[in-house]
């Protein structure tokens, strides 16, 4: 929130929260009446995905809609898939008409539903590797997380190339961002702290009149999905080191899930296997075209020196990991300590 705005009274504000929790249940009113009043198709199955991110986001294109294709393509048509982004439910209310089984899958970030549990944010503390999450237990781990709230795992596509900083100006001989400040998300706090600078909260919408009038010193985001927001207009420099990883999440209503064929179940777990490690590989490329891209447009790398670089990555993951044990406890402090006996995560100095 923006210093200085004046908080309203508490009556306004019960009310404006009265009327958001009606819209809320408004909308999934009117997505829950089509799924009642339509029979299933007989030759068929239709399934129905929530997608966190609009058409924007490389991710889209990338891991729901390719892993929709290819399930079509596996099952000889039989299984076929609709789509719904985030203009008709917002990404940080999409996890509840997904337990309920309004919608069958959900394509979303842990950030989006850390309100319920921390296990798929703590994702974005590890290293970038499809393979070694399955093979640590990592995987499993999160799958019976999410099946407690009444999701079942599909995969976690990850994007290795993980996430950055852009700036207006270089870093300096202190080899730290001290005294800037940098428009970023809550879970960005730790890091930026460690590094100097100050966390500032606002929309992303006004993000870019506020580094050309120079009220912000930098912003924090991924590597993927910043080019239409032309902050290279008003940028000089992206920060190096980059840190963690950007995890995606596809899961599935488990009831939906319990209620399909085996044959059906092996299928759609062996094509998120496979999205994995597509994902993977295509992701990073995006990255470097995306990081290209932006050099073209006139931006340059600007590095912390080796000490910064590596209290840089601990921060970003100790972080998320105080985050994820706030809200999950145990089961996230379990998770972590997998991830530090498969070296898959920064471990404090």
């Amino acid at each position: 929130m923006p210093a200085g705005r004046v908080a309203p009274r508490r009556p306004l504000r019960d009310n404006r929260a009265m009327r958001s929790t009606l819209a809320r249940l408004l909308r999934l009113c009117l997505w829950l009446l089509p799924c009642l009043a339509l029979p299933p198709a007989a030759d068929a199955l239709e399934l129905r995905m929530l997608v966190a991110w609009d058409e924007t986001y490389p991710g889209v294109a990338r891991i729901a809609e390719r892993f929709a294709r290819k399930v079509d393509e596996a099952s000889h048509g039989e299984v076929t898939f609709t789509l719904t982004g985030p203009d008709g439910i917002p990404p940080f209310e999409q996890f509840v008409p997904a337990s309920l089984g309004i919608f069958d899958l959900l394509f979303t970030h842990g950030g989006f539903h850390l309100d319920v549990t921390g296990m798929g944010l703590a994702l974005d503390a590890l290293s970038g590797d499809a393979r070694r999450l399955r093979e640590s237990g990592i995987w499993d781990a999160v799958d019976r997380a999410y099946q407690r709230h009444g999701l079942k795992l599909i995969a976690i596509p990850v994007a290795g190339s993980g996430y950055q900083v852009f700036l207006r100006e270089a870093v300096g001989e202190s080899c730290d961002l001290r005294g800037r400040h940098i428009r970023a998300a809550p879970v960005y706090q730790h890091m930026l702290a460690a590094v100097g600078a100050e966390r500032v909260a606002l929309p992303i919408g006004e993000v870019h009149d506020a580094l050309g009038d120079k009220r912000l010193d930098g912003v924090a985001w991924s590597t993927l999905g910043t080019l239409d927001y032309h902050w290279f207009e008003v940028n000089r420099f992206l920060l190096r080191p980059t840190f963690g990883t950007v995890s995606h999440l596809l899961l599935m209503n488990l009831d939906t899930w319990q209620h399909l064929p085996l044959d059906l179940q092996k299928l759609l777990l062996e094509q998120g296997e496979a999205l994995e490690l597509r994902a993977e590989r295509r992701l990073r490329e995006l990255a470097a075209a995306e990081l290209n891209q932006l050099t073209v447009s006139g931006m340059q790398l600007t590095a912390l020196c080796k000490k910064g670089g590596k209290r840089l990555r601990r921060a970003w993951a100790a972080g998320v990991w105080d985050m994820a044990i706030e809200k999950s406890g145990d089961e996230a402090r379990a998770l972590r300590a997998l991830a530090e006996k498969a070296d898959l995560t920064p471990t404090e100095e």
